[in-house]
């Protein structure tokens, strides 16, 4: 039986270059501090991560048929994930000239490595899943709402936009093999508990620690400022991240019940143009 995923078109496995050899502008967020960093502490947090999902997803090939729609999706899957995890380590990288430190790097490779150990096959995919959801939310929200990216150096905003589009593409995949390998329910909102505690502690503690580095002394006025504009402003970051959470704990849940295929479509007609999908940004 066809996959959910398969029946919402296959993801495209890009290969896109950025500009990113040029030294990163301090605030490249429209000169805001906070959405600067904020960005920039979730692409710390995506190389290692990208990886462990990468792994926890393809644990599961073996108990696929071959060939399989749902198979075909978790190869295009790891393709799309190994590019997020190659372009974001650069990005990184260019936050290190500007003496940014991934804070949680150590924190967090132990932590995924004992997972390996110690979870379950199901339960690593569980963790998968669960931050794949939140990706999936975020892109959405990206893709949808220009407020997210005004501003923006214009790079970086279609390095953002790219990846959210990616991520909706790609949203199902790991929940299909999920379900088709026996993962239920209660183990599935278990482990969301858990990745939703880590995402936002992960999140919070980069952020403090970039903004604590940052050469421009923000005041801490103006970022909590900020911070309020984002989330509860537009683009309403606070109400998109709830209904997410809210979403996900429905019994009967699937990524594709938003269906927001359109919002990639016009994102590709409006900037595709420069994303080669042999190999490169134009």
């Amino acid at each position: 039986m066809p996959s959910v995923s398969a029946r919402y078109g296959a993801p495209t496995i890009r290969q896109p270059t950025f500009a990113l050899d040029a030294p990163l502008a301090g605030r490249w967020h429209g000169g805001d501090a906070f959405r600067t960093h904020l960005f920039n502490a979730l692409s710390m947090m995506f190389p290692l991560g990208e990886a462990s999902f990468i792994d926890s997803v393809r644990e599961f090939l073996p108990r696929l048929e071959q060939p399989s729609p749902l198979r075909a999706q978790v190869l295009a899957f790891i393709g799309q994930e190994g590019a997020h995890s190659r372009i974001h380590a650069r990005y990184n990288a260019r936050l290190a000239q500007l003496g940014f430190v991934n804070r949680l790097e150590r924190w967090r490779r132990w932590r995924i490595d004992w997972g390996r150990r110690h979870l379950r096959p199901l339960d690593r995919l569980a963790v998968t899943i669960a931050c794949e959801h939140y990706a999936a939310v975020l892109g959405a929200a990206t893709l949808a709402n220009p407020a997210v990216l005004a501003g923006a150096d214009r790079e970086l905003a279609l390095l953002w936009g790219w990846h959210a589009v990616e991520e909706t593409e790609h949203k199902a995949v790991a929940f299909d093999v999920y379900r088709a390998c026996g993962g239920g329910y209660l183990r599935r909102v278990l482990w969301f508990f858990y990745a939703t505690a880590l995402f936002n502690f992960d999140t919070t503690v980069q952020v403090e620690a970039m903004i604590r580095r940052d050469p421009t002394r923000p005041r801490r006025r103006d970022l909590l400022r900020s911070a309020w504009r984002f989330y509860f402003g537009p683009p309403r970051m606070a109400a998109t991240l709830l209904r997410g959470f809210l979403a996900y704990l429905r019994p009967g849940f699937h990524p594709w019940q938003h269906d927001n295929r359109a919002a990639v479509q016009a994102w590709l007609a409006a900037n595709g143009g420069r994303i080669d999908n042999k190999g490169g940004a134009q």
